[in-house]
């Protein structure tokens, strides 16, 4: 790994559909990406991921994929974080649309520091984001044909600078 990636930083493309990852202190690689409204085995996403890996560095095909997971994609229609208390206290902290890792920390904290302080006053700016309608498997056919096309997008956008 040390021969393709020259970097300990994170690392994420600059396409819609992008890939994230970075290297490891045990010179592993976390790689991830391939957001989706399918419930992928790990076995799925491991090959799914392998070969993202594999075309972005071509110099570590073949080596070994110890873990995979996956979620579901978790974006709002406006695209921001839905974060607040609904009517009978429940909290909530979702929709970060694969930035998770940043967002959710500072989620985190917000919903600790309003709990601790018995109040929604530290959630009022999120209030205008809302809890969207999802419009349950419709609206999950519609997010997935979305970021299919912004996929494609991705993909034409790759080929036409390919040729520049």
């Amino acid at each position: 790994m040390q021969s393709a990636i020259k970097t300990k930083a994170a690392i994420y493309d600059t396409r819609f559909a992008f890939d994230y990852y970075r290297p490891l202190s045990d010179t592993r690689l976390l790689w991830g990406g391939r957001i989706s409204i399918l419930n992928r085995t790990p076995q799925e996403v491991a090959e799914l991921l392998y070969n993202d890996m594999a075309t972005v560095y071509p110099q570590l095909k073949g080596v070994k994929v110890d873990y995979a997971w996956s979620g579901l994609m978790s974006y709002a229609m406006h695209f921001m974080p839905q974060i607040g208390q609904l009517s009978n206290g429940m909290y909530y902290a979702m929709g970060f649309g694969g930035h998770g890792v940043a967002p959710t920390a500072l989620a985190g904290e917000l919903l600790a520091h309003s709990i601790i302080h018995g109040g929604k006053a530290d959630l009022k700016i999120w209030e205008r984001y809302g809890l969207n309608n999802t419009f349950g498997y419709l609206g999950q056919i519609g997010a997935q044909c979305q970021y299919w096309y912004l996929q494609m997008r991705d993909w034409v956008h790759d080929m036409r600078t390919s040729r520049s």
